[in-house]
């Protein structure tokens, strides 16, 4: 906070909150004051008395900014940082502002799967934080990095606020499209003195801001129902089924004939299969397929005559 004795204060002032006095002025004594700080509601905050060293048309520092109260004051333009200058209303005796640094508030990169094979781009999202604001000068394609051979190409704010803006960044994958090759984690590093505050202060190097994983599977999976079995008894039947990720999931499901036909364990590789018809009929006439899939989009190749996959 800043109080002025009269005027019309011009300035930024580090945002520190500008106050001017009410009566004309503070009437303080060249030779010695105090200045007692109370809120609102009269309670007592802090102190600060000084006595003929304040008569140099200087303002008086701390030694060392905001250190509390042992820190003794001094002459502004005795203090080491201030280079000789009289005064540094608002901000540091260095012309910098009290400032804490930035921040990221949040990062939020969703996995990639099926469903982006062959796409060109990615994206995922970074929120700032700041007390002031974040520069958006500072904000481009160099403030992350990715592990992996991926490339981040371009930034653009998508929402927020100056004091909180939510920025989306695009990586292109490392051979040019999303595919099997590409499969594994990926670790999003925030890159070192590259997004800053207006006060000049930047978002501290994070190398694991987050990561995501890639999991693409190209060919489809291979899946075999088994062997015929012309009986009229329950039985067991063992499927295979290959691919090329895990872990795989099973299910199986009548695919035509008549009546009631039930699986013992439909949800695994080998099951037990009993059917029910109002009349007798070997279950030959059934077919029983077995669907595997590793992923929900994906369709296994079919290979069975009667034990069909889906």
């Amino acid at each position: 906070m800043v109080f002025f004795g009269g005027g019309a204060p011009k300035g930024e002032f580090g945002h520190a909150v500008v106050q001017i006095s009410g009566t004309g002025g503070l009437d303080l004594d060249d030779e010695g004051d105090e200045i007692i700080f109370r809120d609102g509601d009269g309670n007592f905050k802090a102190v600060f008395s000084y006595g003929s060293e304040g008569n140099g048309g200087v303002s008086m520092s701390r030694e060392s900014d905001a250190d509390g109260p042992e820190d003794p004051f001094l002459v502004h333009s005795d203090l080491p940082d201030a280079q000789g200058a009289p005064w540094s209303p608002g901000v540091k005796p260095d012309n910098t502002w009290f400032n804490l640094n930035p921040a990221v508030e949040s990062a939020n990169a969703e996995n990639l799967s099926q469903g982006q094979a062959g796409q060109t781009s990615y994206e995922f999202s970074v929120i700032y934080a700041d007390d002031y604001g974040i520069n958006p000068a500072t904000i481009d394609a160099n403030d992350l990095t990715v592990t992996g051979g991926a490339t981040v190409t371009a930034a653009q704010k998508t929402g927020g606020t100056a004091k909180d803006p939510a920025v989306a960044y695009t990586v292109t994958p490392p051979g040019g499209t999303w595919d099997e090759a590409d499969n594994g984690t990926y670790t999003i590093a925030l890159a070192k003195e590259q997004v800053a505050d207006d006060g000049g202060l930047f978002v501290p190097e994070d190398t694991d801001l987050e990561s995501f994983t890639v999991r693409i599977d190209q060919p489809p999976p291979v899946v075999d129902a088994g062997q015929d079995r012309p009986t009229n008894r329950s039985f067991t039947q063992t499927a295979n089924a290959q691919d090329s990720l895990n872990p795989m999931t099973y299910a199986w499901s009548k695919h035509s004939g008549p009546g009631t036909v039930t699986f013992g364990s439909p949800d695994a590789l080998a099951t037990t299969i009993a059917a029910s018809t109002s009349r007798p009929r070997p279950l030959s006439n059934y077919t029983p397929p077995l669907a595997e899939t590793n992923l929900p989009e994906r369709r296994p190749e079919r290979r069975r005559r009667h034990g069909r996959p889906q």
